[in-house]
C-alpha cells in the first residue's frame, strides 16, 4: 500500500541529494502519468507510443515487474496525491500491487517547483560523477561536455524505444560487464523504458547509481523546447509543490489544474515570468 506517512517533497529531495553527495549506491525509478497509463489503462498518452496489444501486454508486464521489485536501495517514485481525484492512479496501485516493503517517494521529485533545486543543487553534484547516459539520440554530447558533465558512455534512444528496449538493455549490460563498471551514475531520460532498464540493470550491477530524470534535463541535453509547463516562460507549475496525502505548507500550490480558475492561473503565469 502507499505509505501512510505524509511525505514532504523537499525532505525527500534532501534524502536523494544526500545519497549522491555521500556516494551511496541506489536506484530511483519514477512511475508518473506515462507509466501509470500503461500499467492501469494499457495505453500510451503520446501518439508515438501506440503499440499492438501483444507488444503492449509484454511491455506492461515488464513495467509491473519494475514496480514490484524490492531492494533496500531501490526507490520508486509514485504519483502525487494532488491529481488522485482525477486519475485514480494511487487507488489502482493499492488494489493491484503490494508495495508495503518498498521505498516510496514522489515521482515529481525533479519537476515543477523542485526543478529549481535540480538546477542549483542536484546537477552540480551529478557533474562530479562518471556518467553513463541513456537518452534521446538527438542529445548534444558536446554541449554536455561544455556544461561540465563527465559522460563516459552514451546509449542513444530512438523514437518508439519500446520496440528496442531489449536490444538497448543487452547493449548496456554487455558494456557494464566488459568494462567492469562500478561507482558510476547511470542517468536515464528514456520515458517508460527507463523503469524497465533501471530494474533489470540494478539487479545485476547494484554497485552503481541509477536515476530516471525523465524530461527534467531536456535543456541540458540540448533537445527541442520542452512542452512541460514548468519549463515554459509563463509556466505556472514553477510554483507547484506536490503533496503526498495532504498539503504540508500554508497556501501550498498543488500541481492539479482543475481546482484553479482562469484568473488564478493567469496571475501565476505573470508571476512565473519574473521567477
Amino acid at each position: 500500500m502507499i505509505t501512510n506517512a505524509n511525505l514532504i517533497i523537499d525532505q525527500e529531495f534532501d534524502k536523494l541529494l544526500g545519497k549522491l553527495i555521500s556516494k551511496e549506491f541506489f536506484a530511483f525509478a519514477r512511475f508518473n502519468d506515462g507509466e501509470m497509463h500503461v500499467i492501469k489503462n494499457k495505453n500510451f498518452k503520446c501518439k508515438q507510443w501506440q503499440v499492438s496489444k501483444k507488444s503492449l501486454d509484454d511491455f506492461s508486464k515488464l513495467l509491473w515487474n519494475s514496480l514490484r521489485y524490492k531492494h533496500d536501495n531501490y526507490y520508486i517514485g509514485l504519483p502525487c496525491g494532488c491529481c488522485e481525484p482525477l486519475d485514480g492512479f494511487r487507488q489502482h496501485i493499492n488494489q493491484h500491487f503490494d508495495l508495503s516493503k518498498t521505498n516510496q517517494t514522489f515521482a515529481t521529485l525533479f519537476t515543477n517547483a523542485m526543478y529549481k533545486r535540480v538546477k542549483c543543487e542536484l546537477l552540480p553534484v551529478i557533474k562530479e560523477y562518471p556518467i553513463i547516459l541513456i537518452a534521446n539520440k538527438k542529445t548534444s554530447l558536446k554541449s554536455l561536455d561544455k556544461q561540465g558533465f563527465n559522460v563516459k558512455k552514451f546509449f542513444p534512444v530512438p523514437m518508439n524505444a519500446w520496440q528496442q528496449h531489449d536490444v538497448l538493455l543487452n547493449d548496456i549490460l554487455e558494456y557494464a560487464k566488459n568494462n567492469r563498471i562500478k561507482n558510476h551514475l547511470f542517468l536515464f531520460c528514456a520515458g517508460p523504458v527507463s523503469n524497465i532498464l533501471i530494474h533489470q540493470i540494478h539487479k545485476i550491477h547494484p554497485e552503481n547509481t541509477y536515476i530516471d530524470f525523465g524530461s527534467s534535463i531536456d535543456k541540458e541535453l540540448s533537445l527541442k523546447r520542452s512542452d512541460r509547463n514548468y519549463l515554459k516562460l509563463f509556466g505556472w507549475k514553477k510554483f507547484a509543490k506536490c503533496y503526498w496525502h495532504s498539503p504540508t505548507e500554508q497556501n501550498q500550490i498543488s500541481c492539479f489544474s482543475k481546482d484553479k480558475n482562469y484568473w488564478y492561473r493567469f496571475w501565476l503565469k505573470i508571476c512565473a515570468l519574473f521567477h
